[in-house]
Protein backbone atom coordinates (compact mmCIF):
# COMPACT_ATOMS: atom_id res chain seq x y z
CA UNK A 1 0.00 0.00 0.00
CA UNK A 2 3.07 2.42 0.76
CA UNK A 3 4.41 1.35 -2.52
CA UNK A 4 1.35 2.36 -4.27
CA UNK A 5 1.35 5.42 -2.20
CA UNK A 6 4.55 6.25 -3.07
CA UNK A 7 4.69 5.91 -6.44
CA UNK A 8 1.52 7.97 -7.05
CA UNK A 9 3.49 10.77 -4.80
CA UNK A 10 6.28 10.45 -7.77
CA UNK A 11 4.04 10.54 -10.89
CA UNK A 12 2.13 13.73 -9.69
CA UNK A 13 5.52 15.45 -8.51
CA UNK A 14 6.82 14.45 -12.01
CA UNK A 15 3.59 16.22 -13.50
CA UNK A 16 4.78 19.24 -11.59
CA UNK A 17 7.72 19.09 -13.17
CA UNK A 18 7.19 18.90 -16.24
CA UNK A 19 4.81 21.78 -16.69
CA UNK A 20 6.85 24.28 -14.37
CA UNK A 21 7.28 27.36 -15.76
CA UNK A 22 3.98 26.90 -18.77
CA UNK A 23 2.38 29.93 -16.61
CA UNK A 24 4.84 32.45 -17.11
CA UNK A 25 4.22 35.57 -19.71
CA UNK A 26 7.63 36.64 -20.85
CA UNK A 27 8.06 39.13 -24.37
CA UNK A 28 11.06 41.47 -25.89
CA UNK A 29 10.49 44.92 -26.02
CA UNK A 30 9.00 46.08 -29.20
CA UNK A 31 11.46 47.90 -32.20
CA UNK A 32 10.67 50.34 -34.10
CA UNK A 33 10.02 49.37 -38.14
CA UNK A 34 11.97 51.36 -40.94
CA UNK A 35 11.94 51.08 -44.29
CA UNK A 36 14.38 52.81 -46.48
CA UNK A 37 14.91 56.66 -47.13
CA UNK A 38 12.17 57.08 -44.55
CA UNK A 39 13.69 58.85 -41.92
CA UNK A 40 14.88 61.32 -44.96
CA UNK A 41 11.77 62.56 -46.03
CA UNK A 42 10.75 66.15 -44.85
CA UNK A 43 6.96 65.05 -44.25
CA UNK A 44 5.19 62.77 -41.77
CA UNK A 45 5.39 59.05 -42.87
CA UNK A 46 4.33 55.52 -41.74
CA UNK A 47 6.22 52.32 -41.87
CA UNK A 48 4.05 49.06 -40.92
CA UNK A 49 4.72 45.43 -40.51
CA UNK A 50 2.37 42.51 -39.94
CA UNK A 51 3.08 39.71 -37.09
CA UNK A 52 3.93 36.02 -38.42
CA UNK A 53 4.70 33.67 -35.62
CA UNK A 54 7.91 34.19 -35.12
CA UNK A 55 7.22 37.65 -33.91
CA UNK A 56 4.39 36.72 -32.27
CA UNK A 57 5.95 34.92 -29.60
CA UNK A 58 8.67 37.22 -29.90
CA UNK A 59 7.10 40.53 -28.83
CA UNK A 60 4.28 39.21 -27.58
CA UNK A 61 4.26 36.03 -26.10
CA UNK A 62 1.77 34.49 -27.40
CA UNK A 63 0.00 33.55 -30.47
CA UNK A 64 -2.54 35.47 -31.23
CA UNK A 65 -2.62 35.03 -34.54
CA UNK A 66 -4.10 31.49 -34.01
CA UNK A 67 -7.30 33.75 -32.16
CA UNK A 68 -7.98 35.39 -35.63
CA UNK A 69 -5.57 38.47 -35.00
CA UNK A 70 -3.30 40.01 -37.07
CA UNK A 71 -0.72 42.26 -34.93
CA UNK A 72 0.72 45.33 -36.91
CA UNK A 73 3.54 46.97 -35.90
CA UNK A 74 3.56 50.87 -36.50
CA UNK A 75 5.97 53.77 -36.81
CA UNK A 76 4.88 57.37 -37.69
CA UNK A 77 7.91 59.41 -38.55
CA UNK A 78 7.26 63.54 -38.15
CA UNK A 79 10.05 64.67 -40.13
CA UNK A 80 8.06 68.11 -40.38
CA UNK A 81 8.16 71.18 -37.49
CA UNK A 82 4.86 70.63 -36.87
CA UNK A 83 3.30 68.84 -34.10
CA UNK A 84 1.37 65.84 -35.42
CA UNK A 85 -2.14 63.87 -33.47
CA UNK A 86 -2.91 60.06 -34.69
CA UNK A 87 -5.48 58.30 -33.03
CA UNK A 88 -6.57 54.56 -34.07
CA UNK A 89 -9.91 55.95 -35.04
CA UNK A 90 -8.35 56.88 -37.94
CA UNK A 91 -7.15 54.00 -39.57
CA UNK A 92 -8.72 52.33 -42.33
CA UNK A 93 -9.33 49.46 -40.38
CA UNK A 94 -11.13 49.21 -36.92
CA UNK A 95 -8.61 48.21 -34.17
CA UNK A 96 -9.14 45.90 -31.34
CA UNK A 97 -8.41 46.79 -28.27
CA UNK A 98 -5.49 45.55 -27.39
CA UNK A 99 -6.88 44.56 -23.60
CA UNK A 100 -9.79 42.14 -25.43
CA UNK A 101 -6.72 40.60 -27.51
CA UNK A 102 -4.83 40.26 -24.60
CA UNK A 103 -7.76 38.11 -22.95
CA UNK A 104 -8.26 35.65 -25.63
CA UNK A 105 -4.18 34.44 -24.89
CA UNK A 106 -4.82 34.29 -21.13
CA UNK A 107 -3.30 31.15 -19.44
CA UNK A 108 -6.46 29.30 -17.92
CA UNK A 109 -5.87 30.02 -14.06
CA UNK A 110 -8.88 27.55 -12.64
CA UNK A 111 -8.19 24.96 -15.24
CA UNK A 112 -4.42 24.62 -14.22
CA UNK A 113 -4.64 25.10 -10.40
CA UNK A 114 -7.69 22.83 -10.69
CA UNK A 115 -4.98 19.96 -12.07
CA UNK A 116 -3.04 20.34 -9.18
CA UNK A 117 -5.79 19.91 -7.06
CA UNK A 118 -7.85 16.43 -8.57
CA UNK A 119 -4.20 15.27 -7.27
CA UNK A 120 -4.31 16.75 -4.44
CA UNK A 121 -7.39 14.92 -3.31
CA UNK A 122 -5.34 11.93 -3.30
CA UNK A 123 -1.98 13.04 -2.42
CA UNK A 124 -2.67 16.01 0.06
CA UNK A 125 1.31 17.84 -0.65
CA UNK A 126 -0.06 18.52 -4.40
CA UNK A 127 -2.58 21.13 -2.43
CA UNK A 128 0.45 23.68 -1.83
CA UNK A 129 1.66 23.41 -6.09
CA UNK A 130 -2.60 24.03 -6.87
CA UNK A 131 -2.29 27.17 -4.64
CA UNK A 132 1.24 28.49 -6.19
CA UNK A 133 0.30 27.70 -9.60
CA UNK A 134 -3.23 29.18 -9.15
CA UNK A 135 -1.08 32.32 -7.76
CA UNK A 136 1.68 32.20 -10.78
CA UNK A 137 -0.62 31.79 -13.68
CA UNK A 138 -3.12 35.31 -12.41
CA UNK A 139 0.19 36.44 -12.27
CA UNK A 140 1.14 36.11 -15.88
CA UNK A 141 -2.10 36.83 -17.36
CA UNK A 142 -1.55 40.56 -15.18
CA UNK A 143 1.92 41.08 -16.88
CA UNK A 144 0.56 39.98 -20.59
CA UNK A 145 -2.13 42.84 -20.18
CA UNK A 146 0.19 45.29 -18.75
CA UNK A 147 3.01 44.12 -21.71
CA UNK A 148 0.31 44.29 -24.47
CA UNK A 149 -1.24 48.03 -22.88
CA UNK A 150 1.76 49.27 -23.11
CA UNK A 151 2.99 48.13 -26.73
CA UNK A 152 -0.15 49.12 -28.14
CA UNK A 153 0.05 51.95 -30.90
CA UNK A 154 -1.29 54.99 -28.37
CA UNK A 155 -3.48 57.77 -29.71
CA UNK A 156 -0.98 60.57 -29.23
CA UNK A 157 0.78 64.21 -30.63
CA UNK A 158 4.48 63.70 -31.66
CA UNK A 159 6.48 66.44 -31.42
CA UNK A 160 8.38 67.43 -34.58
CA UNK A 161 11.00 65.71 -35.68
CA UNK A 162 10.49 62.59 -33.27
CA UNK A 163 8.43 58.99 -34.20
CA UNK A 164 5.70 56.64 -32.19
CA UNK A 165 5.52 53.37 -31.94
CA UNK A 166 3.30 50.42 -31.27
CA UNK A 167 1.52 47.56 -32.16
CA UNK A 168 -2.58 47.76 -33.62
CA UNK A 169 -4.83 44.81 -33.44
CA UNK A 170 -6.93 43.80 -36.47
CA UNK A 171 -9.14 40.79 -37.09
CA UNK A 172 -7.02 38.46 -39.71
CA UNK A 173 -10.19 38.45 -42.15
CA UNK A 174 -10.48 42.00 -42.51
CA UNK A 175 -6.59 42.65 -42.63
CA UNK A 176 -6.84 40.15 -45.56
CA UNK A 177 -9.58 42.34 -47.28
CA UNK A 178 -8.03 45.37 -47.18
CA UNK A 179 -5.43 43.68 -48.90
CA UNK A 180 -2.63 44.05 -46.03
CA UNK A 181 -2.84 47.79 -47.18
CA UNK A 182 -2.35 50.08 -43.93
CA UNK A 183 -3.60 53.85 -44.11
CA UNK A 184 -3.47 56.38 -41.69
CA UNK A 185 -5.20 59.79 -41.23
CA UNK A 186 -3.23 62.14 -38.91
CA UNK A 187 -3.91 66.07 -38.10
CA UNK A 188 -2.03 68.92 -37.75
CA UNK A 189 -2.05 69.44 -34.03
CA UNK A 190 -2.00 73.31 -34.85
CA UNK A 191 -4.16 73.93 -37.39
CA UNK A 192 -6.13 70.17 -37.72
CA UNK A 193 -5.36 69.96 -40.99
CA UNK A 194 -6.00 66.23 -42.33
CA UNK A 195 -2.77 64.44 -43.49
CA UNK A 196 -3.21 61.10 -44.99
CA UNK A 197 -0.17 58.48 -45.14
CA UNK A 198 -0.36 56.04 -47.09
CA UNK A 199 1.83 53.24 -45.17
CA UNK A 200 5.02 51.84 -46.86
CA UNK A 201 4.78 48.67 -48.15
CA UNK A 202 5.59 46.27 -45.06
CA UNK A 203 7.64 43.79 -47.84
CA UNK A 204 10.51 46.70 -47.41
CA UNK A 205 10.25 47.80 -43.63
CA UNK A 206 12.12 45.81 -41.20
CA UNK A 207 12.04 45.56 -37.14
CA UNK A 208 15.44 47.48 -35.92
Amino acid sequence: MNIGKHAALFFGIAILLLSAGCARYSARPLNRVVSPGIQQTQSVACAYKPFDYNDCRTYLGRNVLAKGYQPVNVTIYNNSDRYIKIAKTSINMHCVPAIDVAKTVHTSTPKRAATYGILGLAIWPLLIPAVVEGMRSSLANHKLDDDFLRKELADQTIAPYSSASGVIFITTNEFKLSGQKLKITTFDAVTSEPLVLSATNHLLALNT
